[in-house]
């Protein structure tokens, strides 16, 4: 048993585990990516708008489950 343990999650845990301000920022900038990508389906496809909102946010949410399963996945355990 680690010393840590019982204190709670360590530094190294806490950051394979995605706690960290890069979790953060790359769904910001997921978002973001979203919001814009709905204005150039706007300006550049025939699409009706459902069709644009369903995109986005399908996108949106297929990169967010990627960026999760990237910041959670476990480090070599020792």
């Amino acid at each position: 048993m680690r010393k840590g343990y019982a204190a709670g999650k360590d530094a190294f845990q806490r950051e394979v585990t995605g706690n960290g301000p890069a979790v953060f920022i790359a769904y910001l900038a997921i978002i973001l990516f979203g919001s814009l990508s709905f204005e150039l389906l706007s300006h550049y496809t025939k699409w009706s708008f459902i069709e644009r909102i369903g995109a986005c946010i399908a996108a949106i949410l297929l990169a967010q489950y990627f960026v999760g399963r990237f910041f959670n996945r476990r480090g070599p355990t020792n």
